[in-house]
């Protein structure tokens, strides 16, 4: 467990392999996560979990040179055991932010956050609790992203783990139906029927939303150009990126990339 100094406090956290988290067990803060120029709030009895193989920042106020109170903080990260629960969590979103009210729709899983001691327990450890306490995470999560369950039974599936880890952590590269089915070991037919069964997408449209979801991210987090961003998430120009885009959220990748900067020069620092 960390804690912050009384008046001014800065925590760097390396990166790591699995999932991070921290549960903030006193005060407030704000974190930052590696490659992104954005402060974000945290409080009392949040659970922030950060991706693999990134590195992250806690302080008491990105510009403010003292703080109110002090804060204190576990942290720990999970690479599951196997069941491999972190790679369930791990695709969902770059970073998720729990507030303490999200936490408490299962006071069984908050409360167990409450009593967790890394210095008597590891969370890197393939201990059967805290398999435990990362499924009940997920299921938690399910239900406050209800579109996060066809991932979820695509990633569970014995036949369809293999293509929907690979799609998840590769979708920036050129994919065909032929190569998915290589890759999974299935035929193309029962690939792409056993695919929409579990997710209610075909192999090649869950490939899309990836993309999207990951462009999305790039527009909210980096200064890239939308031909770069296109590039990057693995489509061959960015007319493919835009009508996409479009179709799936209703707006423009530019006009998005507007408004949400704009909304986030407005509340940045309005708390």
């Amino acid at each position: 467990m960390a804690s912050g100094p009384q008046l001014k406090w800065f925590h760097q956290e390396p990166a790591f392999r699995g999932v991070g988290f921290v549960f903030i067990t006193h005060g407030q803060g704000y974190y930052q996560l590696e490659g992104s120029d954005r402060w974000n709030l945290f409080q009392q009895e949040d659970l922030i979990l950060f991706p693999t193989g990134k590195s992250y920042i806690l302080t008491h106020h990105p510009v403010e040179p003292e703080a109110k109170e002090a804060a204190a903080w576990i942290t720990g990260r999970y690479r599951g055991s196997k069941e491999n629960l972190s790679l369930l969590i791990h695709p969902l979103v770059p970073v998720l932010h729990l507030k303490k009210a999200d936490l408490a729709r299962d006071e069984v899983l908050l409360q167990a956050f409450r009593s967790l001691n890394l210095q008597n327990h590891q969370p890197e450890s393939e201990h059967a609790n805290m398999d435990w306490i990362w499924l009940r995470l997920l299921q938690l999560i399910v239900t406050i992203k209800p579109g996060a369950q066809g991932l979820m039974k695509a990633l569970m599936d014995p036949e369809l783990r293999a293509i929907t880890e690979h799609l998840c952590q590769n979708f920036h590269k050129e994919w065909s139906i032929e190569t998915m089915a290589a890759k999974s070991g299935l035929t193309k037919s029962r690939l792409q029927e056993h695919f929409k069964q579990a997710t209610g997408l075909t192999p090649t449209a869950f490939l899309s939303v990836l993309r999207l979801r990951a462009g999305r991210a790039l527009l909210k987090r980096t200064h890239y150009s939308i031909d770069e961003i296109s590039k990057k998430v693995g489509y061959s120009s960015d007319e493919f990126f835009i009508r996409g885009f479009y179709k799936r959220y209703g707006t423009s990748p530019l006009a998005y990339r507007i408004k949400r900067t704009s909304l986030a020069r407005g509340a940045r620092f309005h708390h």
